[in-house]
């Protein structure tokens, strides 16, 4: 089950160029093949997840940075216990440089020409800037800006960061 956050396309199912969703990983599952394209993986939720890529495995982190591998790639997701999410996202390699962070407690600047913001669990305290009105993120929304936002974490909150650095056309 993948629940798609954001994307650039222009309707459902449309072509994208850049796309984040979080899905849920019940058990061992193959991952879908997108040529092109550079993912990025962390785990939401969960005891542990493992990606395997022929014979070489890696953990996939839980906090700080993204755990990175292409869309060519032929990965098996492993996750072990039950509750396992994780959060990825896609940016089509020829437009798009991406990061993906997910901040757990403190708090992080985010600073791209797109940067998308979204509070998986808990309120965030936010600033963005060139909008002073805009405080903070309830649980479950997103924040998609262009520029610098700061993010803090309240009590017991998740927040997944995306910064997207756009690919100059030659």
């Amino acid at each position: 089950m993948t629940l798609e956050i954001a994307t650039d396309a222009g309707s459902v199912g449309g072509d994208w160029s850049w796309r984040i969703s979080i899905a849920d990983m019940p058990e061992r599952s193959a991952f879908s093949a997108y040529p092109g394209v550079d993912r990025f993986i962390m785990r939401l939720e969960g005891n542990h997840l493992v990606i395997a890529r022929g014979e070489k495995t890696d953990d996939v982190p839980a906090s700080g940075s993204a755990l990175a591998f292409t869309g060519e790639e032929e990965v098996v997701g492993i996750p072990t216990g039950t509750g396992v999410r994780d959060v990825n996202l896609m940016v089509r390699r020829d437009r798009w440089r991406g990061a993906l962070y997910i901040l757990r407690d403190g708090c992080m600047r985010a600073d791209a020409p797109k940067v998308l913001v979204h509070a998986a669990r808990g309120d965030l305290e936010i600033q963005v800037y060139g909008e002073p009105d805009l405080k903070s993120l309830r649980e479950e929304q997103t924040l998609i800006s262009y520029g610098c936002v700061e993010i803090t974490n309240t009590l017991d909150s998740a927040a997944i960061v995306c910064q997207l650095w756009p690919i100059d056309a030659p």
